[in-house]
């Protein structure tokens, strides 16, 4: 067989390197979009009272509407739906086919963690994945490619506003517990490994404490959580991420 070009280190700090691309793009538009009294927290990261770290790309907090926004950088063809727990990156040119988490599902933990901090039901945040690059075959609202992020969060109405006091409070209240300076990004890949192997030892579902069970799904095996629909959680049998030709 012959041997990868790169090795797994290389491979990992371009995935890095290329999400980091992807987020400082996003961070660009956003700071566009700012006006007096809006406030954006970028590289956010927040711990939860059960003890689970959140990483959010960014957080823009604007007089219509507050924002919670996870950014991909993909190249190639994306496809899925909103209940999907996988959706898939096909690449024309290699024909590599591979899988990533469902964003949306990865989003909506990010805006647990905020609403937990923030604690205050007033304040609603919409959660939207943005996709710096290749195509989207996406069913779902909130996911867009960063050509129309300006247009979609200009567009956003509500009443009554939110006032500059409103964000103050918010923004405060984000930056006091962001640990963004107090913990590296290898702690948090280490963190998010140990909470996967926690549950897949427990076989208990981190959100409501029900069995989980093993189910067949159209890209192969996955934990569920024994109340679905109830509760929607589900992950990856496995970490191999990739689908292999016949």
């Amino acid at each position: 067989m012959e041997k990868s070009k790169y090795s797994s280190r290389e491979l990992k700090d371009s995935r890095t390197r290329h999400g980091r691309q992807g987020e400082n793009k996003v961070k660009e538009v956003l700071n566009g979009l700012l006006s007096k009294g809006d406030a954006l927290l970028n590289g956010l990261v927040l711990k939860r009272t059960d003890g689970y770290y959140h990483q959010i790309d960014h957080v823009l907090l604007k007089s219509n509407g507050l924002f919670c926004i996870e950014t991909k950088n993909y190249a190639g063809n994306i496809y899925g739906k909103y209940d999907d727990s996988r959706w898939v990156i096909h690449n024309p040119y290699t024909r590599n086919v591979s899988n990533i988490m469902n964003p949306l599902r990865q989003n909506y933990s990010h805006l647990l963690a905020i609403k937990e901090v923030v604690n205050n039901d007033s304040y609603y945040f919409d959660g939207i994945v943005v996709f710096t690059r290749g195509e989207l075959n996406v069913f779902a609202d909130g996911v867009l490619k960063i050509d129309n992020l300006a247009s979609y969060i200009n567009n956003k109405k509500i009443y009554p506003l939110y006032t500059p006091n409103d964000i103050k409070y918010i923004y405060e209240i984000l930056h006091t517990h962001d640990l963004s300076d107090k913990i590296s990004s290898e702690e948090l890949v280490n963190k998010a490994k140990e909470k996967i192997n926690k549950i897949k030892a427990s076989m208990t579902c981190p959100r409501c404490g029900a069995p989980l069970v093993i189910k067949a799904g159209r890209r192969g095996p996955f934990y569920s959580c024994s109340r679905y629909p109830k509760c929607n959680f589900s992950m990856d049998l496995d970490e191999d991420n990739t689908y292999k030709k016949r």
